[in-house]
């Protein structure tokens, strides 16, 4: 009797067992049929959407010390990404400049921003940047009207504090500037009030230039009081 329950209980055991095993097999197709569908339509979305290609990004300059600046434009790169979304973003190009000295240096090109797409490819890779310690010049402010302004206020001599201000970029950028004009746009000035006006640093011609910082960036401007004009009597009359 005891040998018959004793095989029951095996034959019982094997059986549950057995189910149980089929169940686990039965399963896996289930799960792997599921992986399978995800690879092929993410392979289908791939290829019947297009790749989007940003051909010029400028690449930003991130941590560059204070002391150091870059000689030329920043670079731009082109970045090829797989849109997956109709809103995707245009991606960010960067470099980080953490610890640079001056000189030539290759650093790579790191890229941000991208939602709902993947990169696909950034070229150039890496970017050749030339560094070279700041350099500054005092030059002074001077007051100009906007093109088609009346030039009656700035004829007079504004007072202008601070008077110079420093002009600091690469040997090339800073060679590039022949002075600094605060713009005056209507209705800015008034006769003996001050007005908080931006300094900017342009050429010969009047253009402004690039790769350089302006400090401080804004200049106190106080046109003197206009003096009434009288006219005189004539003679023998009050």
């Amino acid at each position: 009797m005891r040998t018959e329950a004793r095989k029951r209980t095996t034959s019982t055991g094997t059986w549950f067992g057995q189910r149980a095993g089929r169940r686990g097999m039965s399963r896996l197709p289930r799960a792997g049929i599921a992986l399978l569908i995800s690879i092929l339509l993410w392979l289908y979305v791939s290829s019947t959407t297009s790749p989007t290609v940003y051909p010029s990004v400028n690449v930003e300059l991130r941590n560059l010390p204070d002391n150091l600046t870059l000689v030329g434009e920043a670079p731009t790169v082109s970045i090829r990404v797989q849109d997956y979304s109709a809103d995707a973003q245009q991606p960010v190009a960067f470099v980080d400049l953490a610890g640079a000295h001056a000189g030539v240096t290759w650093v790579p090109v790191q890229v941000q921003g991208v939602k709902n797409a993947q990169v696909l490819s950034v070229y150039p890779s890496q970017v050749r940047l030339t560094l070279e310690r700041t350099r500054g010049k005092k030059i002074p402010v001077t007051v100009e009207p906007a093109p088609g302004q009346p030039k009656t206020l700035t004829r007079a001599r504004p007072k202008v504090a601070p008077s110079e201000v420093t002009v600091s970029g690469s040997k090339q950028a800073i060679a590039k500037v022949d002075h600094v004009v605060a713009i005056v746009q209507q209705g800015e000035l008034q006769p003996g009030q001050p007005a908080s006006l931006t300094v900017q640093a342009v050429d010969r011609h009047g253009n402004p230039v690039d790769g350089v910082t302006v400090f401080p960036k804004k200049v106190q401007v106080v046109p003197p009081q206009l003096k009434p004009t009288v006219t005189p009597s004539p003679t023998g009359q009050d």
